[in-house]
């Protein structure tokens, strides 16, 4: 195994990226170039783009120019080549080069008696003539000169204060005797002087500042020229730092001369990176099965996105090349290039498909029962995720979309070019789910550290140690994959760390999960609880769960207030303590003035999660007979029902449920309570025009037929609060200003609401029909 080295190329043979051209031009506009003053020209280029390479091949072109005849006869090695090629310079006082290297001498000794050191050693080295002799006497002095001021010492680190001063050194007699004699001895030599100063862009800030200062310095210098490749952009910056005008404005005042890189042949690049790749697949030792269509799409969407130059291209077939090199008998030659192109260039995005095996693989979704609005829900949800991550939002749902296609199928993105059931044809892939593991087995730092918190949450660590375990795996992104580990190995847990696992998820699961996580962390919960032997162990957990929302939010109220009456437990004391506390069931307009705080103590998604989770245990027949009075038992289901209606009643102090996702469902927990102050509530909701159509969009139903929603309206649902022409007339009434107050949703669920009581004899009506008569109201069409 073999890997490509990311060394710039030395000879315009070794081009690959039809860069020769602009190479030699630029190299004979440099050998041509016949002013006596001093010229300072620029090479820009990305950090990348091959500068290097560039002045190499220009550096040959010059060569060839000062002695073609002699190149021709010369059969040796090049490197004997440019040996003798040197001699023939020297001895004729052409053109010399000097590549002035920065990096090695900027830590250890003074830039600009380097500078001059390095000059003098090249011009003086071997020329023996009057001229070259004179200029050598001139550069002693002038190296003397500074030295005798004492502008920098030999040896030292300190190179700010020493270039500070430069100007005021330049005004002292001797030296700029010294000066004017070097330039006029320079301006006899027949020839010109090469400088090339490469790599400047990855200098630090302070040392960018000072080559600059240096040829500012000297860069007047006759028969001088000073050949500067960088990034511009990382140089400007790093200039503006230390000045107080604009970095570029400062560096157009140095260079004289600008040449760019040529953009890049991108179609060139891709065929240097299929080359690159063809040669790892024949070098390994078994046939490899590559789709060629599929391949095309992968690279499309995942890899060439991130393929900018060659050097990219060589970072990913050398990582690419080891990894597919130890597993390619078992994953898939498309999927693995994806992954590892992810690893290198878009780590972010690799470690959280990495962390979110559930989300990519939809975990507890029957895709066949998803509407359009759904897969929109969906997909705003992981593209507004992947935004806060600081991901491209756009780029990793496509690149997710092409390899996962339960995902694609979920966010409606590239929806025609897969089939749901497409991880059956090819078994390598990483659609299929038993071969997640095998793509990131090399991930070793961070999933190895998550890996062994993670079985050590599941099979050692205490309730405390548990649930900072929990919150740490929540910051790390690695929520989904501890639930899906708690999934595969439900059996093999102990059942005492089962217990221990469902209490400290929902008991201590404060604001805990992420969006793609909420499904799945409810499964597992209800999946513990179902394995549990006893009805008292499911109980406790379930009502410790509501008993530690109201505390939650009763802590913070008495933080809030220091005044407020000393709270004791976290027991059902603070559901009957504090459920009579508040006014929101008697004036629901006062729970606005609360909202803020609310929205800092309230977790609501645990709140839904607990009454989705006592509904499975109602639908399940035996779990329900089992959890209902049997002999000696409480009739424990029941006692849930009435403690969630009270948690409700509580939160309403501080936050109006009807936004809360699965209100009918709520509703209809608390009514089961036989509480009264359910009806108090919807009945004092209705008292505003604006909640009491909302209320009517929470009461709707839904259902799907290929591929389209539709809505129904079944009156038992809201009857018992209000009449169907009272809700026709408030959407009636309602302006279009008025209607902004409404999401676009609710304002299809209104519209559909109206053209059911237009035709009594369908029970659902379309979504696509109810959102043209949405468009008619608020444009009159």
């Amino acid at each position: 195994m073999s890997y490509d080295k990311d060394k710039p190329i030395v000879v315009c043979s070794e081009d690959l990226l039809d860069r020769q051209c602009f190479s030699q031009e630029f190299g004979k506009a440099l050998y041509e170039y016949n002013g006596a003053d001093g010229l300072v020209v620029g090479l820009y280029g990305k950090w990348g783009s091959g500068k290097t390479s560039v002045l190499n091949m220009a550096k040959e072109e010059i060569y060839n120019i000062i002695d073609e005849n002699e190149k021709k006869v010369i059969s040796n090695s090049f490197k004997e080549f440019l040996s003798k090629l040197f001699q023939f310079m020297h001895k004729h006082n052409k053109t010399e080069i000097i590549e002035f290297s920065p990096w090695n001498y900027s830590d250890k000794n003074n830039l600009i008696s380097l500078f001059f050191q390095s000059l003098k050693h090249k011009l003086c080295r071997k020329n023996s003539s009057s001229i070259g002799k004179n200029i050598k006497k001139a550069l002693k002095k002038y190296i003397y000169a500074i030295r005798a001021l004492e502008i920098v010492p030999t040896v030292g680190p300190a190179l700010a204060p020493v270039l500070k001063t430069i100007v005021k050194v330049l005004q002292s007699p001797d030296l700029n005797e010294a000066k004017c004699k070097l330039s006029k001895q320079l301006r006899k030599y027949d020839g010109k002087i090469i400088v090339f100063i490469d790599d400047i862009d990855r200098l630090t800030a302070p040392q960018i500042r000072d080559i600059f200062q240096l040829v500012k310095q000297v860069g007047d210098l006759p028969k001088i020229i000073y050949v500067l490749a960088m990034d511009r952009e990382i140089v400007c910056n790093a200039l503006s730092k230390f000045h107080n005008i604009d970095g570029n404005e400062y560096l157009e005042k140095i260079v004289q001369v600008a040449f760019e890189i040529p953009e890049l042949n991108k179609s060139k690049l891709c065929a240097i990176f299929h080359e690159k790749l063809s040669n790892v697949v024949d070098a390994l030792p078994d046939h490899v099965i590559i789709d060629e269509n599929y391949l095309e799409k992968v690279f499309e969407n995942c890899v060439s996105p991130y393929i900018t130059n060659l050097r990219d291209v060589i970072r990913l077939i050398n990582t690419f090349q080891f990894r597919y090199g130890v597993l390619y008998r078992y994953v898939s030659f498309e999927d693995m290039l994806c992954i590892t192109t992810l690893e290198v260039f878009d780590p972010q995005l690799y470690k959280w498909i990495c962390n979110n095996k559930g989300a990519i693989y939809v975990h507890g979704v029957d895709l066949s029962l998803l509407t359009n609005a759904k897969k929109e829900h969906y997909f705003k949800q992981y593209h507004d995720e992947f935004e806060s991550l600081g991901v491209n939002p756009d780029l990793a749902m496509r690149i997710i979309s092409t390899i996962f296609p339960r995902f694609a199928v979920c966010v409606n993105v590239n929806k025609n070019d897969f089939d749901i059931n497409v991880e059956n044809i090819y078994d390598k892939r990483v659609s299929c789910e038993n071969k997640f593991e095998l793509y990131f087995m090399f991930n070793f730092e961070d999933v190895d550290v998550s890996q062994k918190i993670i079985n050590s949450s599941i099979f050692e660590f205490d309730e405390f140690e548990l649930v900072s375990a929990i919150k740490m795996l929540k910051e790390r992104g690695c929520i989904a994959k501890f639930l899906d580990v708690i999934k595969l190995s439900i059996d093999k847990i102990p059942y005492d760390r089962l217990v221990l696992i469902a209490f400290s998820m929902l008991v201590y699961g404060e604001n805990l999960y992420a969006i793609s996580s909420n499904i799945e962390s409810e499964q597992v919960i209800t999946s513990i609880l179902r394995k549990l032997k006893t009805d008292e162990e499911r109980f406790e957990i379930i009502d410790s769960a509501l008993s530690s929302i109201s505390a939650d939010v009763a802590s913070a109220e008495k933080r809030r207030y220091p005044g407020l009456s000393e709270i004791t437990g976290l027991g059902m004391d603070v559901h009957f303590t504090m459920s009579n506390s508040h006014p929101a069931l008697s004036d629901v307009t006062s729970v606005s003035a609360n909202a803020d705080f609310a929205m800092s103590c309230i977790d609501e998604t645990r709140l839904g999660m607990i009454a989705r989770i006592i509904d499975d245990l109602e639908s399940d027949g035996d779990l329900s007979k089992s959890l209902t009075k049997s002999n000696k038992n409480p009739n424990y289901l029941e006692i849930l029902e009435r403690n969630y209606a009270l948690t409700i009643e509580y939160v309403l102090g501080y936050k109006n449920i009807l936004g809360m996702e699965g209100f009918r469902r709520a509703l209809c927990l608390w009514k089961r309570a036989e509480r009264k102050e359910a009806d108090d509530y919807v009945n004092n909701l209705l008292k505003d025009k604006v909640n009491k159509l909302k209320f009517i969009c929470a009461m709707s139903e839904s259902s799907d037929d290929q591929g389209c929603k539709y809505w129904g309206f079944p009156a038992k649902n809201y009857s018992e609060y209000i009449s169907e022409d009272e809700v026709l007339n408030a959407i009636r009434n309602l302006n279009k200003k008025e209607l902004d107050k409404f999401t676009k949703i609710e304002q299809v669920k209104l519209a559909a609401f109206v053209l059911l009581h237009n035709n009594h004899n369908v029970k659902y009506i379309s979504d696509q029909e109810a959102t043209e008569l949405v468009y008619a109201w608020k444009y009159g069409k």
